[in-house]
């Protein structure tokens, strides 16, 4: 090699500044992301030296962020004519176009521990200068990576993307306090691919200021409610209710048919012998308990006599209630 390149970047000037401005890429001025016009560019000052003398000239450098110390594929690469006198220059990385600058604002996002390579591109060839400079953050800037009191008038997601809040971890996430919600719908979308629901509205607010639970029926499952549910206030119920209903036979001759213990009568039938009329049926308490609760049902039947007998079967329909 024909000649003898030392350079000394000032890699803690450039990387710290770097990594201040690397947090405020994603920091919106006006806090509206359509009009985000804060520079994604990172200063890095050097000095460049031949043969005991600094440079002074137009130099051409290649700066490469890769992410880790031995990475060998480069995370983000820019070539530049640097302006150098008396062997200082600064070269503001990212500066090269605006597809370049997006893609370092990207890098620095994405990755974990980013290194910096500098090459001199000469007439005679390119020159790799010794040691790549890590980037490191300033003693404040490390506050960002655990956050514990992060105080925010508004948060938004850029415009056509979806804000995903713990979505790494996927754990637990509390919020203190009331959780005030300004929307027309709460969905739920699952983390797999699984097509469930269409759209998944869990709570919808409408116009008329009524909350509705599974909107449209987006959850094909219905809605499941374990543990005790309280409702001061009355309900309305629509075509359909159902309580978990359970069918009780009792054939042979019976006058009474009893729910289990635990269980009450909502409806009931029976079937006299052939011949019988004047038949007459009705809920029974609960003979068990002497409750006054209608848990079975009585059924009476009468021949052409008028004769009382049992009838050949009654059926209850028996529900419990908590």
């Amino acid at each position: 090699m024909n000649e003898k390149l030392k350079t000394f970047l000032a890699a803690l000037a450039g990387g710290v500044i770097a990594i201040a401005l690397t947090h405020t890429v994603i920091a919106l001025a006006d806090g509206n992301p359509t009009t985000d016009q804060v520079p994604k560019l990172i200063p890095y000052q050097g000095t460049l030296e031949k043969d005991g003398a600094g440079v002074t000239g137009q130099v051409q450098m290649t700066f490469t962020l890769y992410d880790g110390p031995s990475a060998t594929t480069p995370a983000w690469t820019e070539q530049q004519t640097v302006s150098v006198y008396a062997g200082r220059f600064l070269a503001m990385l990212g500066s090269a176009s605006a597809t370049s600058a997006s893609s370092l604002a990207l890098v620095l996002t994405n990755a974990d521990d980013l290194y910096l390579a500098v090459t001199l591109n000469t007439a005679s060839g390119d020159v790799a200068l010794a040691n790549r400079q890590r980037f490191l953050p300033v003693p404040y800037s490390m506050w960002t990576t655990a956050a514990t009191s992060f105080k925010v008038s508004t948060l938004d997601a850029p415009s056509g993307t979806a804000m995903c809040v713990n979505c790494v971890a996927r754990t637990a996430v509390q919020v203190g306090g009331t959780l005030n919600l300004r929307a027309w719908d709460l969905a739920f979308t699952p983390w797999d691919t699984a097509a469930r629901g269409d759209g998944g509205r869990a709570l919808s607010l409408t116009a008329s200021d009524t909350l509705t639970v599974n909107f449209a029926g987006d959850f094909a499952g219905g809605v499941r409610i374990e543990g005790a549910v309280a409702m001061p206030g009355s309900v309305t119920v629509g075509t359909t209710l159902s309580v978990g209903v359970s069918p009780k036979e009792c054939s042979g001759g019976a006058w009474d048919c009893v729910c289990p213990t635990g269980r009450y009568a909502i409806s009931g039938g029976y079937m006299c012998p052939s011949g019988s009329t004047g038949v007459m049926s009705y809920p029974t308490p609960d003979p068990q308990s002497g409750s006054s609760a209608w848990t079975g049902w009585h059924a009476t039947c009468q021949n052409t006599s008028g004769t009382e007998v049992k009838p050949s079967s009654v059926w209850v329909i028996c529900s419990k209630i908590n």
